[in-house]
Formats: C-alpha cells, sequence, structure tokens
C-alpha cells in the first residue's frame, strides 16, 4: 500500500471522527428533560445516523483493501479517544506544585 493511501485512510477516519463526537456532543447539549419524547428521538436518531455514517465509510474502506478498513478504523477510534478524553478534562494541562492562595 503506497504511503500517500494510507494518509488519506488515517484523515478520513480523523475526520470521521471528528464528525461523529461533534455531533454526539450537540445532541448531549441539545437534550431537555422537559421534552423527553424529543430527547429520546434525538438520542436514538443520532445514534443511528452516526452508526449509518460509519458504516458506509467502513463498507467503502473495506472495498479498497483489508488494511485501510484498519487504517482507517483505527485513526476513527484513536481520533474520538483523544475527543472524549479531552471533554472528560484528562488532557488538560495542570500546573503542578501550584499554590492556591
Amino acid at each position: 500500500m503506497i504511503a500517500i493511501d494510507i494518509l488519506v485512510w488515517i484523515l478520513i477516519g480523523a475526520i470521521t471522527g471528528v464528525l461523529y463526537f461533534s455531533f454526539q456532543q450537540w445532541s448531549v447539549n441539545k437534550l431537555n428533560p422537559q421534552k423527553k419524547i424529543r430527547s429520546l428521538n434525538l438520542i436514538i436518531g443520532g445514534a443511528v445516523l452516526r452508526l449509518l455514517v460509519v458504516g458506509i465509510v467502513l463498507a467503502v474502506s473495506v472495498s479498497f483493501s483489508l488494511v485501510s478498513l484498519f487504517i482507517f478504523f483505527g485513526s476513527f477510534m484513536f481520533t474520538r479517544l483523544v475527543f472524549l478524553l479531552r471533554w472528560q478534562g484528562f488532557l488538560q494541562m495542570k500546573k503542578p506544585f501550584a499554590r492556591h492562595s
């Protein structure tokens, strides 16, 4: 597999991961306890759409080669992990030995 192909599938995986996480974060921000049916539809519909998009890209990548499938999936999952850790605050820069006055 040519290096350009590898970089393309890494880029496609990273973009898909960013879009997946951005849409998931948007869905979570739109949840409203006063509108339970709308929120439930948003959760289920959003999950189905996200999985459908990832499934389509997985199908396209496997049609190229099994290696491209693994490269796409690895970069997709790595991107999602980085964004999730950042959202949870695990990747925040903290000052060691900071004094609180």
